[in-house]
Order: structure tokens, then C-alpha cells, then sequence
């Protein structure tokens, strides 16, 4: 029951990105409209934000490794 929650949960976030990160889909998406200046900074910051924290845990994880480099 769990697995097919998480397909069910995947599907549904690549079907509508906007869910997960609005910036992106207002980049892949045109009918989005949003001019409100506040939601653009916030969702761009968003954005940065969590590709910094992605590009850590990979760090962290490459450096906690068994292999050694």
C-alpha cells in the first residue's frame, strides 16, 4: 500500500511540477502568470535554496563514501 502511495505521489508531482516548485513551472509552463514581484524573489530564492542544500547532501554523501576516492 505504501509503494503505490509513493508512485501515486510521483506521477502526480512530475505530472504538475508547479506543486513542487513554482519558478520551474512557470519556466516550462506559459499559461502560469504571475507578476507579483514578492512571489518571483521568494520562489527564485526557493529555488536556489534547495539546489544548495541538494548539492550538500551530494557532497556529504560522496565524502562519507566507503569507496575511497
Amino acid at each position: 500500500f505504501i509503494c503505490i502511495s509513493y508512485i501515486i505521489v510521483i506521477i502526480s508531482m512530475g505530472a504538475n511540477i508547479t506543486i513542487l516548485n513554482p519558478f520551474i513551472g512557470k519556466l516550462i509552463n506559459d499559461k502560469i502568470f504571475s507578476n507579483d514581484p514578492l512571489f518571483i524573489y521568494l520562489t527564485f530564492a526557493y529555488t536556489i535554496l534547495i539546489f544548495l542544500v541538494l548539492f550538500s547532501l551530494q557532497k556529504t554523501a560522496r565524502k562519507n563514501s566507503i569507496v575511497p576516492s
